[in-house]
């Protein structure tokens, strides 16, 4: 289904004070065999297509409305679009081309499974194409952490990966500069909107015009005008597991945000690195309380000195995780090919 219908349906009916139509619905009529073989190429007018997806995949939604609504859902929409163009953002939505094949796949924290229906990009997305490792940690690192976090996004970045984390304080702004540090790329998905004015927190505004300097990618669920809640730190954190083939825990506690994005990877069957420091009295410290519950749960400790000796089997199983990822999404492209729409 078009991503300007996607948005019309997310968005745009909002704008008319229809509610209840969350991204739950959405994706079940974007995933509908009906809707993925109807024409992808129309215009602004195209309020009937619209309506024929929504009542192919949701007839109950389909009752409530009527094609003048979606209409104007779709002006909405289109308006949206071309305001966000005008900033250098751009829109992807379920099923586009250049849609990450992780995302097919995301899940939260409990497993259940939770594919964004679009999202907003500012940048090269071409990154996306590199293999992806998340490094993420704690909003308030020890010294150690913070120089963990920095030497792994920068030996990550070295070796041709895609360094992901959402440009929050502490580690994952040490894992962003360690990527810039090495010429490499990085990627920050965000609970804010992806002009770098507006992300958060406002102090990594600089930071954010870095990577998109440096050839990078800034991605968010949310439009112009979003007002950012609690609830979309961990939305967001879903979608660092969802891009990356590995996670690599810096350092957090046993309730800190990094573990919504670590339980995701492991209930994806990702591998889950969490670090494991020189000092003894570190690693058993509350600031290292969610490295050792991960651990339990199924995550490998690491170190520098391992990744200084060569880390190579971690970069081998690492790349292997990616092209399992990326085979992972030929099913999807089958179907879109099936009914007739780009791959």
């Amino acid at each position: 289904m078009r991503k300007e219908y996607i948005l019309a349906l997310l968005y745009g009916l909002k704008t008319r004070g229809i509610k209840g139509v969350g991204p739950k619905a959405v994706l079940k009529i974007a995933q509908s065999q009906a809707s993925m073989s109807l024409a992808e190429n129309g215009g602004r007018e195209d309020a009937a297509e619209l309506y024929a997806c929504v009542r192919a995949g949701d007839a109950k939604l389909a009752s409530g409305i009527d094609e003048n609504v979606l209409a104007e859902a779709l002006d909405a929409a289109y308006e949206l679009i071309d305001k966000s163009r005008e900033k250098g953002i751009e829109l992807v939505g379920y099923g586009d081309e250049n849609y990450p094949p992780g995302f097919y796949f995301a899940c939260d924290g409990k497993g259940v499974k939770t594919p964004p229906p679009l999202f907003w990009y500012k940048g090269d997305i071409g990154v996306l194409s590199k293999p992806g490792v998340a490094v993420i940690g704690t909003r308030e690192p020890t010294p150690e952490g913070g120089k963990a976090g920095y030497y792994m996004g920068r030996i990550f970045a070295e070796k041709g990966f895609n360094v992901v984390s959402g440009l929050a304080l502490g580690c994952d702004a040490s894992a962003h500069s360690g990527a810039l540090a090495a010429r490499g790329v990085t990627t920050a998905i965000l609970p804010s909107i992806v002009e770098p004015s507006e992300v958060m927190p406002r102090s990594h505004q600089r930071l954010a015009e870095e990577i998109l300097s440096s050839g990078g990618l800034l991605m968010s669920e949310y439009p112009l005008g979003h007002a950012v809640s609690k609830f979309d730190y961990v939305d967001r954190d879903r979608l660092q597991a969802a891009l990356a083939a590995a996670v690599i825990v810096v350092q957090s506690k046993y309730n800190g945000g990094s573990m919504h994005a670590s339980n995701a990877a492991l209930k994806a069957q990702k591998p889950v690195y969490v670090l494991k420091y020189l000092s003894d009295k570190l690693n058993r410290s509350d600031i290292t309380s969610g490295n050792r519950l991960l651990a339990e749960r199924g995550a490998e400790f690491i170190s520098g000195q391992e990744m200084k000796a060569g880390g190579a089997k971690i970069f081998e199983f690492i790349l292997k995780k990616h092209e399992e990822q990326q085979a992972r999404t030929l099913p999807v492209a089958k179907a879109k090919k099936q009914a007739g729409l780009p791959v």
